[in-house]
């Protein structure tokens, strides 16, 4: 696939990770806390204005992965809204309290997916026991998965995928190409190829390392995008 999908948050993140390359967005409001659900008025201004696509974050509120019946009832209402305007991607990551993947939950995001795809959170990495959350992933129907490696051991997420090298050739052969990987955590132009080479994976995902200042406050920088376009191709001998 050799994707590059970039976080944004506004119409000028979406037009600069375009510009610069990239092939997909992560589109999201608050991404400081981790991202919910951007307003149904941006996510129609962006797909009119922006030619890649959209993968929308579902996440009613960011005091948790966890979610109610009526977050529940919420979300779903937000993916068939979005469909309406041509949305074809969605990302979520519920949990039980228990952390542990919420199935059911799931399951009724999906079937409000319908025939478009819904894609896993990074938040699969917080549960007991996430070889086990990958084969219910793939049972479900779960289209990918962003990993940084289980390198922050189920406490956060958003570590560094470089030092998580092994783990992340682990759960590429656990999966065996049922699901699309990206790489996400500290990625960036300068260890694009390194990664790519260490984990052969070679979808990437990137947000405060296209940034500037580089943290998740900061905005969208077309140089960066195109830097790490460069080297992501670069590696994979492919031309831009």
């Amino acid at each position: 696939m050799n994707a590059l999908e970039i976080i944004v948050e506004t119409l000028e993140d979406a037009q600069a990770a375009e510009t610069g390359g990239a092939t997909q967005l992560d589109l999201k409001a608050h991404y400081p806390c981790s991202g919910i659900t951007p307003s149904l008025g941006m996510v129609k201004l962006i797909h009119e204005k922006v030619s890649i696509p959209i993968v929308m974050m579902i996440r009613p509120h960011a005091r948790s992965f966890q979610a109610s019946r009526g977050d529940i009832q919420a979300a779903c209402n937000d993916i068939r809204l979005a469909r309406d305007l041509g949305v074809s991607n969605f990302m979520a990551g519920f949990l039980t309290s228990e952390k542990r993947l919420d199935i059911n939950s799931l399951k009724q995001l999906l079937e409000a997916v319908g025939n478009t795809h819904l894609h896993m959170h990074l938040a699969w990495e917080l549960t007991q026991d996430p070889f086990q959350a990958l084969d219910k992933m793939i049972k479900i129907g779960i289209s990918s998965i962003h990993t940084g490696g289980l390198s922050t051991a189920g406490s956060a997420f958003g570590g560094s995928a470089l030092d998580a090298a092994e783990n992340i050739r682990r759960i590429a052969e656990h999966i065996r190409d049922r699901m699309e990987i990206f790489l996400a955590g500290s990625v960036s132009a300068e260890n694009a190829a390194e990664l790519i080479q260490a984990t052969g994976i070679t979808n990437l995902h990137c947000g405060r390392g296209v940034r500037t200042p580089p943290t998740a406050e900061g905005s969208v920088d077309v140089e960066k995008v195109q830097a790490l376009r460069q080297a992501q191709c670069k590696a994979l001998g492919l031309k831009e």
